[in-house]
């Protein structure tokens, strides 16, 4: 990984909980420069989730304008992940 994606991903975890684990994707769904999944523990409720999504969204927003990259962060709980990875 570039410095340059490091800094994204220091930045996005900032904003994230400490249990959180953030991943830079190799693949895009279309034409994004970056496709990051943050993976939060099953023990986040609704409303931890809702208020980490946006402060994810107001570091993500701040990248894109300041680098004119466009990216697709996802949030996943730990067990959508796991079933995701099972069914593949």
């Amino acid at each position: 990984m570039n410095t340059k994606n490091q800094e994204l991903l220091d930045r996005i975890k900032t904003v994230v909980p400490p249990e959180a684990e953030v991943v830079a994707h190799d693949w895009q769904y279309e034409h994004e420069d970056y496709n990051i999944e943050i993976i939060v523990p099953d023990t986040m409720t609704e409303n931890e989730i809702h208020t980490m999504k946006d402060h994810t969204a107001e570091v993500v927003v701040d990248w894109m304008d300041d680098h004119q990259e466009f990216m697709l962060c996802l949030v996943s709980r730990q067990y959508e992940r796991t079933s995701m990875l099972a069914s593949s």
